[in-house]
């Protein structure tokens, strides 16, 4: 297409003197050259008179690209076939004067629709004595098509080259007369490659690395320089000490001496390997080691030049009744004390790792049995004076410890897990009665109130249980689940205790609850076993409409009934926060009123007859 052009253009410029003279081409060997090319020409062609623009002939790529036949067109003027997007007004005028119209980019549409983008340029010609336009159009249609998706390709590109999550920049490398890499220069940079350096664009672009980060590491200049050199790409990941980021850099090379690198900041996920690698030997809760990584340094430390060696097994009281009371936050907050207490008593090389649940274990390497006796106290010392909701830290604790190659480390720490199982069965019972009486005497100190409701329901539910004829030992029973009755309401919120308006549905369910954590209190401890069942059902009524089990009648322990009449009377004639005190007069007439529904009829009977013989309270 452009040799035929070029011809054409070639041809016109021999004939341009003749034509501005208006004369005839010099033979009509000529001429036929001229239509012949003219006919088969792959650009659009036409001659028109220069007097009114008439089509005069048009060549087969015309008819063939506009869709139009032969007759359609010799007569007409463009205007008329309504080809063009616009007409060239004057041209014929500037030709006829013996100008030459400029080469333009314009719209051609065809008879199907289709629009046509082409280059047109115009020259004079003479057919005869007739003055003509020679109008040349050449389709550029696919051209620019494929330019414009070229643009639109580019401009994508662009946008995901400025928009990529991963910084990326690219450069041109400098190399000293030896041709050795010593810097690269900056030729673009993206939004991400900004924002991770904390640079902008123009204090990037067209300055050297040196000029933007001072001091840069010369190695890495080295490994792109080797990219962009050799064209072979790279990854690999450094420390940026300006960016105080670890790094991972693509580096690959589009062009000689041109390199592109993709950065990626690692230092988050290196952070999270080296977590993973650490929480795969330490205990997530306590932050000691765990029994993995036990396992595998006692392999490592059971060696001749380590002897002796102790093990030290220990066991936290208390966890299940405050995992039971408090949630597993308490309990999560007792083995956390524990652990610290562990780790500020032992020497720095001793080996502490948590076991499982509530129990750890301790390597010492070197160490004589009387050494590690000392640490166990230490330890027991250390942790007695920590508190979880008023209950003191203690461990049960028992240790051995080998002295020849010949006993193995196994035995020693079964040794040590037997004698703290002997120890925990001596001060287990003591140190849960312990707990349970820490528990009561913290609600007492909480809310004064309550002590003298459980002193008062005590004395009373013995003065009961004596008039109707219980033995002494059932009397003394009585008289401590009297005591410990309301026991549960120290897992209870104040907020809910003190409420002095009418409780809501949620927080009447949790006050229902503190049946459930008394017994569960009372229960940990052999002791208080038998008392944890009444405490249980101090809140069931005689009709079966109480909680927690809705039990009826006779079913529900005795010492239970006695306890729910005492201390619904003892409530009333004290002050609440959602009312006044009853009179002694008002608490027996509701006693009498709800006498068979609430309460045991006979009991209600006999507790009547006995406050007649009480002054009033």
């Amino acid at each position: 297409m452009k040799t035929l052009f070029h011809a054409l253009k070639v041809w016109c410029s021999k004939e341009k003197n003749k034509l501005h003279k208006r004369v005839r081409p010099a033979s009509a060997g000529q001429d036929e050259m001229f239509f012949r090319v003219f006919k088969s020409a792959s650009v659009l062609m036409a001659i028109k008179k220069l007097e009114d623009c008439r089509y005069l002939d048009v060549n087969e790529t015309f008819l063939k690209t506009l869709g139009l036949e032969r007759g359609e067109v010799i007569g007409k003027k463009s205007a008329d076939l309504k080809i063009y997007a616009w007409e060239f007004a004057g041209a014929g005028d500037n030709l006829a004067a013996g100008g030459r119209g400029p080469s333009s980019e314009i719209s051609v549409k065809g008879q199907d629709g289709l629009m046509h983008t082409c280059i047109r340029s115009a020259m004079p010609l003479m057919l005869g004595e007739t003055p003509c336009l020679l109008e040349i159009m050449m389709d550029i249609s696919e051209h620019k098509a494929q330019e414009e998706e070229l643009r639109k390709s580019e401009q994508k590109y662009k946008l995901l080259f400025r928009e990529l999550s991963d910084a990326f920049s690219y450069q041109s490398i400098i190399c000293d007369e030896l041709g050795n890499p010593v810097d690269f220069r900056f030729i673009n940079v993206n939004r991400s490659f900004e924002k991770m350096t904390g640079l902008k664009l123009k204090d990037i672009v067209g300055k050297t690395a040196t000029e933007v980060f001072p001091g840069v590491n010369q190695a890495i200049v080295k490994i792109c320089g080797r990219v962009a050199l050799t064209g072979e790409p790279l990854l690999f990941n450094t420390f940026s000490s300006a960016l105080n980021k670890y790094l991972e850099i693509r580096a690959y090379s589009p062009s000689f001496k041109e390199f592109a690198t993709v950065l990626r900041d690692i230092t988050g996920r290196l952070e999270k390997e080296k977590d993973i690698d650490y929480w795969n030997y330490h205990d997530v809760l306590t932050g000691l080691y765990n029994r993995r990584f036990y396992e595998e340094e006692i392999k490592r430390l059971n060696t001749a030049r380590n002897l002796p060696i102790s093990l030290i097994f220990g066991d936290v009281n208390g966890l299940k009744l405050i995992n039971d009371v408090f949630g597993h936050l308490k309990g999560d907050e007792l083995l956390k004390k524990a652990a610290l207490a562990i780790r500020n008593s032992c020497r720095s090389d001793d080996i502490i790792a948590r076991w499982g649940g509530d129990e750890f274990v301790i390597l010492l390497p070197k160490t004589e049995s009387a050494a590690a006796g000392e640490i166990v106290q230490r330890i027991r010392e250390t942790f007695s004076q920590d508190y979880v909701n008023s209950i003191n830290g203690s461990i049960s604790f028992g240790w051995d410890t080998k002295y020849s190659g010949e006993k193995d480390l196994s035995e020693t720490l079964k040794n040590a897990e037997n004698m703290m199982y002997k120890t925990k069965t001596f001060e287990t019972e003591k140190i849960k009665l312990k707990a349970i009486y820490a528990l009561i005497e913290s609600l007492h100190e909480k809310y004064p109130e309550a002590r003298q409701h459980s002193q008062k329901v005590s004395e009373l539910c013995e003065d009961l249980g004596r008039a109707i004829g219980l033995f002494e030992s059932e009397l003394c029973k009585l008289r401590v689940a009297g005591f410990f009755h309301d026991i549960g309401n120290i897992s209870l919120a104040e907020n809910i205790l003190n409420k002095p308006e009418k409780l809501l549905e949620p927080e009447w369910s949790e006050i229902k609850r503190h049946t459930e954590i008394g017994y569960r209190i009372l229960s940990s401890a052999h002791e208080m076993a038998e008392l944890a069942d009444y405490i249980l059902a101090h809140h069931e009524r005689w009709d079966g409409k109480g909680y927690p089990k809705g039990l009826q009648g006779n079913v529900i322990p005795l010492e239970a009934r006695i306890i729910a009449l005492v201390s619904s009377y003892v409530a009333m004639i004290n002050k609440r926060p959602y009312r006044p005190a009853l009179r002694q007069e008002e608490a027996r007439a509701e006693i009498l009123k709800n006498s068979g529904t609430q309460f045991d009829p006979e009991l209600a009977k006999v507790f009547i007859k006995l406050l007649d013989g009480f002054p009033p309270f």
